[in-house]
């Protein structure tokens, strides 16, 4: 299998100055190029990026790796069952190979699903927030492809570090927050928290909380769109499934399990280094909400719900799909 070398290839030829909250053009057959803009190449920042497990941080947006389940251990790669590992800080070592593993991925589907909402919705924005942004490669996007000024938010410095290292656009603004005391520098139009942000909040309180924050920040009108996982993981049976993923220098194993009593995801990342080095592991937790959940807290928090998508299909759901792709607004009339 042929994995994209560079976070960069997605953005190349996406427009410079895009027209403010304007549909860019046609993009997908350029995806594979690549662009001198974004990237610095993941060598200069794997050794800065390595973590001595010491900093306390513990993970994007959420509220620890407290409850790990039957998933957690260090016997989520084959061969490493015995040997001593290293517990380091969640998107402490993943930070300088994240884009490589699960970044560009989850880009490429998360700018689809964008594009068509802000057709279908007829979302503007001169002003945006991308929360959980982790490199801030979708906070580049809006900046780069919609001539936005983007606030990039994320909780770790690790993420954060190669974010502004690769991201150089003087539009994009990295801030280390928590999401639950969230405070821009300035009220935006938009805010988007994207690949499961506020699941690794793992109370109903701190989505609340967190919902909050959000409609504090955006303007009258603003919007808020994000993804969220659902309980209907793997029809409701306990699940353990083991990957490896592309990396540089590393051998990175992903252990993810599915608690469906506690409605839990438990995530094992796995970093075999080269010798003598250890092998490293993060443990990372997401709680799956309910739909009528995430509604109810949207509409505790003053949001109107404008539309929910099957995250995957991008149609009007039937039953509950595993994600959840949810658009709201903040009452008001924007100021133009």
């Amino acid at each position: 299998m042929t994995y994209i070398a560079d976070t960069a290839n997605i953005l190349d030829g996406l427009g410079r100055g895009t027209a403010r909250g304007r549909m860019p053009g046609r993009t997908g057959s350029r995806l594979s190029h690549l662009s001198e803009w974004y990237i610095r190449d993941e060598d200069d920042v794997d050794e800065d990026d390595r973590d001595d497990g010491n900093d306390g941080d513990d993970g994007q947006t959420g509220s620890g790796i407290n409850g790990v389940g039957a998933a957690g251990g260090a016997s989520a790669a084959p061969g490493l069952s015995r040997t001593p590992t290293r517990r380091v800080a969640p998107y402490s070592d993943l930070a300088a190979t994240y884009d490589r593993a699960l970044g560009i991925r989850s880009f490429v589907r998360t700018k689809r699903a964008f594009e068509l909402v802000v057709r279908r919705y007829g979302v503007c924005f001169g002003a945006a927030a991308d929360v959980g942004c982790g490199t801030g490669l979708f906070a580049c996007y809006l900046a780069r492809c919609w001539g936005a000024r983007v606030f990039a938010v994320d909780r770790s410095p690790h993420m954060l570090r190669v974010g502004a290292c690769r991201c150089r656009d003087p539009r994009v603004q990295f801030l280390r927050q928590d999401l639950r005391g969230l405070q821009l520098p300035q009220a935006v139009d938009l805010v988007t928290a994207n690949f499961d942000t506020v699941n690794h909040l793992l109370t109903a309180s701190d989505l609340a909380l967190a919902f909050q924050r959000i409609a504090a920040n955006l303007r009258p009108g603003g919007h808020f769109v994000f993804d969220v996982i659902t309980r209907a993981q793997a029809a409701m049976r306990p699940v353990v499934q083991v990957h490896r993923l592309p990396a540089r220098g590393r051998a990175l194993f992903q252990r993810i399990g599915w608690d469906p009593r506690r409605g839990l995801l438990s995530i094992v990342i796995l970093h075999r280094w080269p010798r003598p080095s250890p092998p490293s592991v993060e443990l990372h937790v997401e709680r799956a909400y309910s739909p009528a959940q995430v509604g109810r807290l949207l509409l505790d928090s003053g949001f109107v719900i404008r539309g929910v998508h099957d995250a995957v299909s991008l149609r009007v759901p039937e039953g509950c799909p595993p994600r959840l792709l949810v658009v709201a607004r903040k009452p008001g009339r924007p100021d133009r």
